[in-house]
């Protein structure tokens, strides 16, 4: 079922992108936006297996999750690299309207900096943006990754973060401008991402009555999101 409805996600992403796309609400966003829960939700019960099955979880989990993510980005990688080699910079399509240098390829096969190519952190050398563009969700994802085991093994600093990350998304959510908004640091950034992680990671927890917090964040997002919504109708 999970399956299908990932499937049915990524459907909407590409949806999102057909040329002459216009619509008030973008499915490709709300897509991503369950992405990342439903990774929230897989990512907490994978990581509670390899703490009941593994000797050292925190680090077989990290290799676990580069083994499955970086050799089909890094395939991807270098079949943009090949076509930018090859052919070079052509300003008529976005995607390939980039020069390379040996400092470029160097933050996109890290993959993590991939993420800063928004304001209000650049990496200026990742400008216009990634080799493979969509790698900024990628890093999103993989930030999560590398927090978790940490957000698992303390109560307390599970909890601070989610209040903190939560304050910077509604901050990103009234406070619109070209550096601090909600597409930014609602969207993009870890900083403010997060807590749709943590959405799914507690309705994976089952023990100590986590589940409703789940729910009590759903409704404050699908609140913010109607707010927004009704925003645009009128405007």
């Amino acid at each position: 079922m999970l399956g299908l409805i990932r499937f049915a996600l990524a459907l909407a992403v590409l949806l999102s992108h057909v040329p002459g796309f216009d619509w008030a609400l973008n499915p490709g966003v709300v897509a991503v936006i369950c992405f990342y829960c439903i990774s929230g939700y897989l990512m907490r019960c994978s990581y509670q297996r390899f703490t009941r099955l593994a000797q050292t979880p925190v680090r077989d989990f990290i290799v676990d999750r580069v083994l499955k993510l970086f050799p089909q980005y890094l395939v991807v990688l270098a079949i943009t690299v090949g076509l930018l080699w090859l052919w070079g910079a052509s300003p008529g399509f976005w995607l390939m309207n980039q020069q390379l240098s040996p400092l470029k390829l160097l933050w996109n096969l890290l993959l993590l900096p991939a993420n800063y190519v928004f304001e209000p952190l650049v990496i200026s050398e990742l400008l216009p943006h990634p080799l493979v563009p969509p790698a900024w969700s990628l890093a999103t994802e993989f930030h999560f990754y590398l927090l978790l085991p940490l957000l698992y093994r303390w109560r307390s600093l599970f909890m601070v973060m989610l209040l903190a990350t939560l304050a910077v998304q509604i901050f990103g959510f009234v406070h619109e401008s070209t550096r601090f908004n909600s597409d930014n640091l609602g969207y993009r950034y870890i900083f403010g991402v997060l807590p749709v992680f943590l959405m799914g990671y507690l309705y994976a927890d089952d023990s100590g009555g986590r589940r409703p917090l789940a729910v009590v964040l759903w409704l404050l997002y699908l609140g913010l999101a109607g707010c927004a919504f009704t925003d645009t109708l009128i405007h």
